[in-house]
């Protein structure tokens, strides 16, 4: 009698679970498209419907708009509005599909954790100090700042998708921030207004605040590489795992 091959390559073995493919991995990317989704909701409804009312210090919507779509254009023109708007969009599309994608998509994946990394730690080094939300921002203050940046970071160890990241995506990754910093410098030039005190031109100069953009973007390239180097570390103990558990 001959016995049955159980290889994983043989048609009656278990098919191999990839990680971050699986259910638990599903779930994690369900949770965490769903905060920042929540966020986003929130915060479309309290500026779409004009909902707070800022009274003294500095207006949370930099435009000034009284229109629901003014209003709305202004939120979302700000960085950390459009880190959890692509955290939210590439989360739930891993949650449907983990798997199978191109390297466009897995450039937006690491744009998830470089602007979400970066929105969270400006926010708490630049930002917070002169911070002050009211009311139900308070709520999507802490979601949008805190917990979607936490645990989108979290979740990318625990689940990844793994052996996603090259070293040239790093690079990649800034083209969509540039284009937020392009567009923000453009736009404000336009309305004399801007989302963030340190993008001011008119306020400091276009040299200053260039300067300052240089630097972040600098920042997000380390944070970038170190996030390459994390993935090489967690995807060689992947294999290191399958292989072991092929072998047993």
């Amino acid at each position: 009698m001959t016995a049955i091959d159980s290889s994983p390559d043989s048609p009656t073995a278990p098919p191999a679970v990839q990680p971050g493919t699986g259910a638990f991995a599903r779930i994690l990317f369900a949770i965490n498209a769903l905060m920042a989704w929540i966020a986003l909701a929130m915060s479309t409804y309290i500026d779409g419907t004009d909902l707070y009312h800022y009274t003294g210090g500095t207006p949370g919507l930099f435009g000034g708009n009284t229109s629901a779509i003014g209003r709305l254009l202004d939120e979302y023109s700000y960085f950390t509005v459009v880190s959890n708007l692509l955290v939210a969009v590439i989360l739930t599309i891993l949650v449907f599909k983990p798997a199978g994608h191109g390297n466009i998509f897995k450039v937006l994946r690491l744009d998830t954790l470089l602007m979400i990394t970066v929105t969270g730690i400006v926010f708490w080094v630049l930002l917070a100090p002169t911070s002050n939300p009211q009311e139900l921002n308070r709520i999507t203050d802490l979601l949008f700042h805190t917990l979607v940046p936490i645990f989108t970071v979290v979740v990318w160890l625990v689940v990844g998708p793994r052996d996603w990241i090259r070293w040239w995506m790093v690079f990649a990754a800034l083209i969509v921030p540039l284009l937020w910093a392009g567009y923000t410098l453009v736009r404000g030039s336009i309305i004399t207004a801007y989302p963030y005190d340190f993008m001011n031109v008119a306020k400091y100069g276009l040299g200053p605040v260039l300067t300052t953009v240089g630097e972040i973007l600098v920042f997000g390239v380390i944070v970038g590489f170190v996030y390459w180097a994390i993935d090489l570390v967690l995807s060689r103990k992947a294999r290191q795992a399958r292989q072991a558990a092929d072998v047993s």
